[in-house]
C-alpha cells in the first residue's frame, strides 16, 4: 500500500536510507531534522513496515519571466531484501499524478 509517510515511519526510513546510500551520519541527521517533510514523503507498506520511499520537494524554477511549480525527487530507496518487486515503479507514479 502506497501512502503518505508520518514522523512515526523516520525510524524506518532512517534506516532504508542508510541501508542504501553511502552519506556521513551527519548528513543524514541535517536531511532528516532539516529536509524531509514527512508529509512529502510517500511510502510504500507492506505486511506492517515500510520498505520502500520517494521523497519530494516542491519548489518552482525560473524560465525566462516565467515561474514554473516542480517537484524534485530525491532520496528513492527500496529495502536491499525487497528490491525488484515493482515498488519504486509505483511510487514514482503516484509522485508523478500527485504533482
Amino acid at each position: 500500500m502506497i501512502r503518505s509517510a508520518t514522523v512515526i515511519d523516520i525510524p524506518e526510513i532512517k534506516k532504508i536510507w542508510d541501508q542504501s546510500f553511502d552519506d556521513p551520519l551527519n548528513y543524514v541527521d541535517f536531511l532528516f531534522d532539516k529536509v524531509l517533510e514527512p508529509n512529502d514523503t510517500l511510502v510504500y507498506e507492506e505486511d506492517g513496515e515500510v520498505v520502500s520511499m520517494a521523497m519530494s520537494i516542491y519548489c518552482s524554477f525560473r524560465y525566462h519571466d516565467e515561474s514554473i511549480p516542480c517537484v524534485y525527487i530525491y532520496g528513492c530507496a527500496t529495502r536491499p531484501d525487497k528490491g525488484g518487486r515493482g515498488y519504486m515503479t509505483e511510487l514514482i507514479s503516484c509522485v508523478e499524478k500527485n504533482a
